[in-house]
C-alpha cells in the first residue's frame, strides 16, 4: 500500500504560535451542512452542530483562538490562532474538532474527508487576503462547477 504524501509543511512545528488558515472537506464533497442561496448559507441541522463545535473550541483549548470562518454546503474555511506552544498542535485540534462533529451529527456515514488543508499565514497582508476570501467564499459560490455537483 503507497503511503499518503502529508500535506503539511515538512519540519514545520504546527504547534508554534500564530494564525492558520485551515479547510475541512466532506467525505465525497457532499452538501451535509445546507445549500447555498444567492450568496447564503441555508445551514441544515448539521450546520448548527458544526457551528457550535467551532464556537467553543476557545473554551476546550486555552491556547487556541478563533478568527475568521464560513460553513459551506460541503466545506469549512477558517482561521485559527495558536497563542502558545504549550498546547496541542494543529493536526491534534483538527482532529478533535472534526470528530467532535462527527459523534455528535451521529451521521451512518462519514461526514469529513480524511485529512485538511492549511496554510500558514504569515504576514498581516495574507491575513487580510484570506480573511476577504473566506467572506467572500459564499458569493463564489455558484461560480464553482464542482459545487454543482453532488
Amino acid at each position: 500500500m503507497q503511503k499518503r504524501k502529508s500535506l503539511r509543511l515538512p519540519h514545520y512545528d504546527y504547534r508554534h504560535p500564530g494564525a492558520y488558515f485551515i479547510t475541512l472537506v466532506t467525505h465525497q464533497r457532499k452538501h451535509y451542512f445546507g445549500e447555498i442561496e444567492a450568496g447564503i448559507l441555508h445551514p441544515s441541522p448539521a450546520a448548527t452542530t458544526v457551528c457550535r463545535c467551532w464556537r467553543t473550541l476557545p473554551d476546550r483549548f486555552t491556547t487556541l483562538k478563533i478568527d475568521q470562518m464560513v460553513l459551506m454546503p460541503n466545506h469549512l474555511h477558517a482561521i485559527l490562532w495558536i497563542t502558545q506552544g504549550t498546547g496541542p498542535g494543529l493536526n491534534s485540534l483538527v482532529a478533535l474538532f472534526k470528530g467532535s462533529v462527527s459523534k455528535t451529527v451521529r451521521s451512518p456515514r462519514p461526514l469529513w474527508q480524511r485529512g485538511f488543508y492549511d496554510r500558514v499565514i504569515r504576514n498581516s497582508a495574507e491575513l487580510t487576503r484570506i480573511r476577504d476570501y473566506i467572506r467572500q467564499n459564499p458569493l463564489q459560490w455558484e461560480l464553482d462547477k464542482l459545487n454543482s455537483a453532488e
